[in-house]
Order: structure tokens, then C-alpha cells, then sequence
């Protein structure tokens, strides 16, 4: 009697949790081979095309922070082109690769600064530009979002930087060209002009020699 009774109790259990979402439900449509809609235990929702009941092909995925992305899927992963709109209103629209943006993509922030170019494994790798709201531009080689290598830099004033970058400023070798006819060759440091260079007077009179944080401090030829 009392094994009847648990074997009745396990009967039930089973048929109970049979039924219920552990991994998510479809909703609707076929999630299987074809266009349906599927939720998961934790309320993301996705809204699109399915091959052996995977997310693949074209979809929408919505999180539950209030990101959505919208593009190609591959094995239930974010892969080929697509858009990405965060929760706080920046977007992201290129490519994707097992989940990451990795290619080349635009990133628009909610503060009206762009980035257009390559990226790997979700930041900005390679060649590309970076436009500020203010009107400054950089365009050269990025290494895990900063500013990293060969580049140049245009003012908002139209002054501009042709050079070397590291973590995101002026270092190495660059000309620094001003709108008023003035120009400096040389070494940088932390973003000024430190080391050897030369500087050049629209009327041809130059300073060259050793400078320190901006200011000449040899002298004058």
C-alpha cells in the first residue's frame, strides 16, 4: 500500500514537471523547422526562424534588460549581420560571431559619438574612425578600444595630428599641424610634445631641438 502510494507520487511529479518550461516553451508558430516564437524560463523572447530547433536564420531577440537584437542567427547564436539596440539607447549594427560583434560594424553611443570599423570579440580592434559629437575625428588603428598605433587626429578647431597613438594619446613620432600656419615634427609623450622635433613659423623661422610637455627648452636656431 504505502509503495503504491509513492509510486502514485512519482507518477505525478513526472508528469508535472513534464509539462513545465524548464528550458523554455514555444509560443507559437514552428520552433523547430520553420518561424515561431519561443520564451525562455527568464522571460527573453525570440521571434524568428529555427533549423533542428535552434535559433538560425533570420530573428529577433528580445532581453530582458530591454536589448534587442535583431539580424542572423546560426546554431542559437548571434552570427552575420545584425543590429543591436542597448537598454540605454546606444546601437550597434554589423557583423556578428558567436554571440560578439566581431568584423566591421557602427556603434552609435547615446551621446552622439560614433565608431565605424572593425571589432573583435565585442571592442574595437583594427582600423577605423572615431567621430565626437564636438566634431573631432579620429581614423587610424584601435587595439582593445583606445586609440593604438598609426592615426591622425582633426580638432574641432581643424588643428590636426598625423602619428603615433598609445592608449589613447599622442606617443611616439607625429606632426602636429595648426589652422594658423604652424607646425610641429617630432616626438611625443602622453599627448604633448616631448623628445626632439621641430617647430616651424608660417614665415619659415623654426625652433628645433628638445622639447618638454609643449614648451621648447633649447635654443632658438
Amino acid at each position: 500500500m504505502k509503495k503504491d502510494l509513492w509510486v502514485s507520487i512519482f507518477t505525478f511529479l513526472i508528469l508535472a514537471f513534464a509539462n513545465f518550461p524548464a528550458h523554455g516553451q514555444c509560443i507559437s508558430g514552428d520552433c523547430a523547422n520553420g518561424s515561431g516564437s519561443y520564451i525562455f524560463p527568464d522571460g527573453e523572447k525570440y521571434e524568428g526562424e529555427f533549423i533542428n530547433s535552434r535559433m538560425s536564420g533570420n530573428g529577433t531577440y528580445t532581453f530582458v534588460d530591454g536589448g534587442v537584437y535583431e539580424g542572423e542567427f546560426f546554431d542559437n547564436k548571434r552570427n552575420g549581420q545584425g543590429q543591436y539596440t542597448f537598454p540605454n539607447g546606444a546601437v550597434y549594427e554589423g557583423q556578428f560571431k558567436d554571440d560578439k560583434r566581431n568584423g566591421y560594424g557602427t556603434y552609435t553611443f547615446n551621446n552622439g559619438e560614433t565608431y565605424a570599423g572593425e571589432f573583435k570579440d565585442d571592442r574595437r580592434n583594427g582600423q577605423g574612425s572615431y567621430t565626437f559629437p564636438n566634431g573631432a575625428q579620429y581614423t587610424g588603428e584601435f587595439k582593445d578600444g583606445r586609440f593604438q598605433g598609426e592615426g591622425s587626429f582633426i580638432f574641432p578647431n581643424g588643428d590636426i595630428y598625423v602619428g603615433q597613438f598609445s592608449e589613447g594619446r599622442f606617443a611616439g613620432r607625429g606632426t602636429l599641424t595648426f589652422t594658423n600656419g604652424e607646425e610641429y615634427e617630432g616626438e611625443f609623450e602622453n599627448g604633448r610634445r616631448n623628445g626632439q622635433g621641430k617647430y616651424t613659423f608660417p614665415d619659415g623661422k623654426q625652433y628645433a631641438g628638445q622639447f618638454e610637455n609643449d614648451k621648447y627648452i633649447a635654443d632658438r636656431q
